[in-house]
């Protein structure tokens, strides 16, 4: 029997964050395979990949068409390094907020970076 992550209905106890109470479903946007940084003990396979921004307008209408109508979704950015792609970044929050479905009440979101490369123009407030 194969099971689907992203399956409109998977099984309730494959994934601890696809239930409707009060904790948030998770979805992490890997927005890039770049990187500045070559860490030794980095899983991550270094590669010039980006993601598409109709590929993220993809996954964030999956996100919200699956999301539970009251529950709290969590939207993390990662990488490679996706402060190296803050271009894309700023378009994809832009997509969250702007989404039909966007309730900041409910939404947040997340950065994982190695914090190399803050700038005046990266920098989140």
């Amino acid at each position: 029997m194969t099971t689907r992550m992203l399956s409109p209905s998977p099984p309730r106890d494959l994934h601890p964050f696809m239930d409707s109470g009060s904790r948030p479903q998770r979805y992490t946007l890997c927005l890039t395979l770049r990187c500045n940084l070559a860490c030794s003990y980095c899983y991550v396979t270094k590669s010039p990949i980006t993601m598409s921004l109709s590929t993220a307008r993809r996954a964030l209408d999956f996100i919200y068409s699956h999301a539970p109508p009251n529950g709290s979704i969590e939207i993390g950015f990662f990488g490679g390094e996706p402060l190296l792609e803050f271009p894309l970044l700023a378009d994809v929050t832009d997509l969250i907020e702007n989404h039909p479905s966007y309730d900041p009440t409910r939404v947040s979101l997340t950065l994982t970076t190695n914090g190399t490369i803050f700038s005046d123009a990266s920098r989140i407030s």
